[in-house]
């Protein structure tokens, strides 16, 4: 043995086991009942062991109190990976524990446990089978079919690595492997370990198919214009490249459509911009109303509402007050009790007011409470009672008499009229006879 050497020993047999001495035994098939010098006990073969100059060595130990062959020990952790194949390693697998009897299985068949190791080894995985792993999958399978628990544990010597099972390097049999469960990593083992085989280009094929699907459902997750351009160069002949350029073409398309957008966006807010400059010039009521009707989502769209609503606000007040200026100097001039009244009912709170007041309290003052510069200095003179029948008749004679004289005046006119137009026909007449003769 060689110190990069690998040793598995398997032993499959009859054991025995001493209490009282903490002895453990392997009867070979040619060792003698009962002479102990020809069974081989734990001690020898820790010995043994322990002077085999091997990187790893697994001993299997199928048979009875097999559990007994070693000492217990606390476990050393194993190191992971790669080291854990550089470290030298010493491990045992028993069937059974130190004080159980094991079953041998039916006859001319396996027992048991060495059904469930065959088992586990006929399937190693493609990265190795650490003895660890094994250990407890025999473990677990034995237990199902056998009333014993075997046990797995380190020996002296181990130094924290672990015997790996890899499988055997039979071509068919990995590209079998490598077609059953389809992964990239199961062909990519494939290629490097038969990089000359058979099914090179199958394998290539199939990988190529693989990355291609899988890589284009990344793209199309991602859904971006980089992870579909980045799609078409890893596969520029790949299966889903149309439906990559089509996504493209719309992305594209998409993006136009924003740059055009935004564009518009710019030269509307450059606009707005603009108009808001020359609304607040003007200070309106009527430019701020424009301004939003043409952006009423606009930037400056609240503060055009805020500043129009202060403008309505300060017009209503101006125009109650000339209202209440015009009310009031009506009130002046009318200088009645009914003019201030109305004006401090419809103004009670104006300025003008307390004006209101102080006038109508005057106007309603009795005239003696009044100043005497107010009151009137002339008397006007006591005039006698005047008989109104006496005055009334005196009217209608009158009025009679003057009637009476009318008509007399109208028939003289009418009588010198009739005689002035009779000489004026005699006339008329002479002149007419005496031109005929």
């Amino acid at each position: 043995m060689e110190p990069e050497d690998n040793l598995v020993m398997y032993y499959a047999g009859h054991g025995l086991a001493e209490k009282e001495s903490n002895k453990a035994y392997w009867i070979p098939t040619d060792a003698r009942e009962g002479r102990e010098w020809d069974y081989i006990n734990n001690h020898d073969l820790w010995h043994e062991v322990g002077r085999i100059p091997a990187r790893h060595i697994f001993l299997i130990s199928d048979s009875c109190f097999s559990g007994a062959l070693y000492r217990p020990r606390s476990a050393k952790r194993s190191v992971a990976d790669v080291r854990q194949f550089q470290k030298p390693s010493r491990w045992i697998l028993a069937s059974g524990g130190h004080d159980e009897l094991v079953s041998d299985g039916t006859l001319g068949g396996h027992s048991p446990f060495a059904e469930a190791l065959y088992k586990v080894l006929k399937q190693p995985a493609l990265d190795g089978l650490r003895v660890s792993k094994l250990i407890d999958r025999v473990t677990d399978a034995t237990a199902k079919f056998a009333r014993h628990t075997p046990e797995g544990r380190q020996l002296p010597g181990d130094e924290g690595g672990q015997f790996v099972f890899y499988p055997k390097l039979d071509e068919q049999a990995c590209w079998q492997e490598a077609t059953h469960t389809h992964t990239v990593k199961a062909y990519e083992r494939y290629l490097s370990l038969f990089p000359e085989g058979k099914f090179l280009q199958e394998a290539r094929v199939a990988l190529q198919k693989i990355k291609d699907q899988i890589n284009w459902e990344r793209a199309r997750k991602a859904g971006t214009a980089v992870a579909l351009q980045h799609y078409r160069q890893q596969h520029p002949d790949g299966a889903f490249r149309q439906e990559a350029d089509g996504l493209l073409t719309q992305l594209r398309q998409e993006a136009q459509k924003r740059e055009a957008a935004a564009y518009d966006l710019h030269q509307e807010a450059a606009q707005e911009a603009q108009r808001w400059e020359v609304t607040i010039q003007t200070g309106s009521i009527e430019g701020f109303t424009h301004f939003l009707l043409k952006h009423p989502y606009g930037t400056y769209a609240q503060e055009a509402r805020n500043r129009r609503e202060a403008l309505i606000q300060q017009e209503e007040k101006r125009r109650k007050r000339v209202l209440e200026e015009d009310a009031w100097k009506f009130a002046k001039a009318q200088h009645s009790s009914e003019a201030y009244r109305y004006f401090l009912k419809n103004y009670d709170q104006s300025v003008f007011a307390p004006q209101a007041q102080a006038f109508l309290k005057k106007l309603n003052r009795p005239q003696k409470d009044r100043p005497i510069t107010q009151q009137r200095t002339k008397q006007r003179p006591v005039r006698k009672p005047i008989n109104k029948a006496r005055t009334r008749n005196s009217t209608s004679q009158h009025q009679q008499g003057t009637s009476s004289g009318t008509n007399w005046f109208m028939k003289i006119i009418k009588v010198v009229g009739g005689i002035i137009a009779v000489y004026i026909i005699l006339v008329i007449l002479e002149i007419i006879f005496l031109g005929y003769y």
